[in-house]
């Protein structure tokens, strides 16, 4: 299950976020703050050095993943950054489904 979506524009300033509130209390809404900022430090370290790979691809991936969460990193042509953070434990959600959801999220978006 998601619990938390967050875009950082091209200057990386944070935009929207939001943290599930249902069955989250304080302490684990700033637990899963930290990990998120975390989280936008991994894909701006990814963006300022690819590495090898140069690659066409928008859906950054899986980020970070610790014993409670992952995260997950869509980056526009624009350089909007969307971060995607969920339970750790939640198998229903599989890598390739959040790349067409954020993929599908984005186009809608954009495309009027």
């Amino acid at each position: 299950m998601a619990l938390c979506a967050a875009i950082f524009d091209k200057k990386d300033i944070l935009l929207f976020i939001k943290i599930k509130e249902k069955g989250i209390n304080p302490e684990m809404s700033t637990e899963i703050s930290r990990f998120l900022y975390n989280s936008f430090d991994i894909i701006l370290d990814k963006i300022n050095y690819p590495g090898n790979k140069a690659t066409q691809d928008l859906y950054i991936g899986s980020l970070l993943i610790n014993s409670s969460f992952r995260s997950f990193g869509y980056l526009t042509n624009t350089n909007t950054k969307f971060l995607l953070v969920t339970d750790v434990e939640n198998n229903l959600l599989k890598d390739h489904e959040i790349r067409l959801f954020l993929k599908n999220y984005i186009q809608n978006i954009f495309v009027p």
